[in-house]
């Protein structure tokens, strides 16, 4: 048990709880994001925080606190006690826990390449490679993110159970928006839309994603005959996938009805057929 757990349930049981569990998170957060081939945004973010149950007096006592400090672990212990015996004013009978023997259990991520340890020089310099590829004649915008996430969970009790849980997730994907001259837009999408494709994974995701190979022939599919000419303006709503492609780029073909001047949208992906 680390120091920070075992603190917490030492100065329950001193403050009289007959039982103390302390949940504990530490997030780190990346988001990475270029727009025509030059950066648009870079944020890392991270948070702690941790959470403690208690019974006392035979009723639940509850509190938690954004800052992980030996100190606030004192204060939100007294806290939760405070709070048990306050709930315990009002109980019926006292609460009994269940019977379970102590866990004691590391569980590991799954990546390979820990994306945190990539520079983000290398995911900047991809997207903006990716989406500068992008911009064909006709593309007015293009649009490329990766969004990267390590978590760590501990689970410590008065019973003896310790649990370490790790977490990482990695997605990515680009994006290009085409416009004719009448006013109608098109979206395409790789490996899929809004912020592309997320796992339970690392660096070796977003590289099997190939995303710089996959980037001009996913633009170029907006071309030329997305909009016939023999189809009513105000009934042109559809999506266009290349039956001979089995990526999993996904169409957006918005049209703007002459009369209300709202928009239209339908989605497809690879498989499905309207």
């Amino acid at each position: 048990m680390d120091k920070f757990t075992e603190r917490v349930i030492a100065g329950a049981k001193r403050l009289g709880a007959s039982y103390c569990d302390c949940r504990l998170i530490d997030l780190e957060r990346e988001d990475v994001s270029v727009v025509g081939g030059a950066p648009r945004a870079v944020v890392h973010a991270h948070q702690r925080g941790f959470g403690v149950r208690v019974i006392a007096n035979g009723a639940w006592g509850f509190s938690s606190s954004s800052v992980v400090t030996d100190a606030e672990a004192d204060h939100i212990v007294e806290e939760a006690v405070a709070i048990a015996h306050a709930s315990a004013l009002a109980k019926k009978k006292d609460v009994v826990l269940a019977t379970v023997a102590p866990s004691q259990d590391m569980i590991p991520h799954q990546a390979d390449v820990d994306p945190f340890t990539i520079p983000d020089s290398d995911k900047i310099g991809l997207l903006a490679e990716a989406t500068r590829a992008m911009m064909l004649p006709g593309v007015v915008l293009a649009r490329g993110q990766m969004q990267f996430l390590k978590e760590r969970k501990i689970f410590a009790s008065s019973e003896g159970s310790y649990i370490v849980q790790d977490r990482v997730e990695s997605g990515a994907g680009v994006s290009a928006m085409a416009a004719s001259d009448k006013g109608d837009v098109q979206i395409r999408s790789y490996p899929m839309s809004f912020s592309g494709d997320n796992a339970q994974s690392g660096w070796e995701f977003v590289e099997a994603m190939k995303l710089l190979e996959h980037a001009e022939p996913t633009a170029g599919k907006h071309w030329h005959s997305w909009l016939p000419s023999l189809v009513p303006r105000e009934s042109r709503t559809w999506s266009l996938v290349d039956s001979n492609s089995r990526c999993k780029s996904t169409s957006h073909v918005a049209t703007r009805p002459s009369s209300t001047g709202s928009w239209a949208w339908r989605r497809r992906l690879p498989g499905h057929h309207f």
